[in-house]
């Protein structure tokens, strides 16, 4: 939702057509961009009713332009991902569905003891710094996180796989990377 994440996606997916397919190809898209200062001031106030009529109001917009799926490039606002794929006629990749399959696969998931609230973070919002985020993980680590997800679509802006010693879930990247599969296989 903001111009940061989406400028991330639109470099993730950019970069990688190009390196499938190599030469100067590049990704088609149709992107509908919001104005991200009333949108947070409507998450802050708890209005998931006015924030779903902005998302299925882009959705439909994105539909209308060709696109034959959509992606949200915001964790956050797939709260209201099943009323805006409800709202057209084309798919939703959904960024939990992306990620969950990404952290299968690479066996982070070893038990349900790995998955308990145990080794999840303090849920609360926080205003967070590099520093911090590192200081969370390493918390993580202690208690036995077998991975780490960063499920905001800035935090790996802050953190790369390179600054923890274990396995780093970017939604951001996987999310991006797994719309260029489906694109490519359409």
């Amino acid at each position: 939702m903001s111009w940061e994440s989406s400028a991330e996606y639109y470099r993730i997916v950019n970069q990688e057509v190009a390196r499938r397919l190599g030469g100067l190809h590049s990704a088609e898209t149709v992107m509908y961009s919001v104005d991200f200062g009333p949108v947070e001031q409507l998450q802050r106030d708890d209005k998931w009713a006015e924030l779903t009529g902005v998302m299925v109001k882009a959705a439909r917009a994105v539909e209308a332009g060709g696109a034959q799926f959509l992606v949200i490039c915001s964790n956050t606002m797939h709260k209201v991902a099943d009323e805006v794929e409800a709202s057209v006629s084309i798919p939703l990749l959904h960024i939990a569905d992306t990620t969950a399959s990404a952290i299968l696969s690479a066996g982070a998931c070893g038990s349900q003891a790995g998955a308990s609230a145990a080794h999840a973070p303090d849920p609360r919002p926080v205003r967070i710094k590099t520093v911090g985020l590192l200081g969370t993980i390493g918390r993580l680590i202690e208690r036995g996180a077998q991975g780490v997800i960063l499920g905001c679509t800035e935090l790996p802006l802050l953190v790369r796989q390179g600054d923890v010693p274990l396995q780093v879930f970017d939604t951001t990247r996987i999310h991006a990377e797994k719309a260029v599969d489906v694109a490519c296989s359409v």
